[in-house]
């Protein structure tokens, strides 16, 4: 997510924001000679990929299959995932939930 903001205030133009995920259209309004001046970019946010399946979750009974699912699928280190914490700290990062595993 790209976040860009007029950086007036309320009380004289009205404030503005505008989002974006188009990493082109971020390139094309950085490249107005206005950009810095009437609006800057406040930030951008990794935003976890939708178009990716995710295969049936429903066979990941365990921390040890959810470790190796992000593993093999979301290329996590092993050494990011070394307790269920960790790892379903990981798998919440992308939006993930294992809703066959309890524990």
């Amino acid at each position: 997510m790209i976040v860009f903001d007029t950086g007036h205030s309320q009380r004289y133009f009205g404030r503005g924001i505008y989002v974006t995920t188009d990493v082109d259209e971020q390139k094309a309004i950085e490249s107005k000679k206005s950009f810095g001046i009437d609006f800057k970019l406040v930030g951008t946010e990794d935003v976890p990929d939708e178009g990716k399946p995710l295969g049936d979750l429903s066979k990941i009974t365990s921390g040890k299959d959810a470790k190796t699912f992000l593993n093999e699928n979301y290329d996590i280190p092993m050494a990011s995932l070394t307790n269920n914490d960790m790892i379903r700290a990981e798998a919440e990062k992308l939006g993930i939930v294992f809703p066959e595993w309890k524990n």
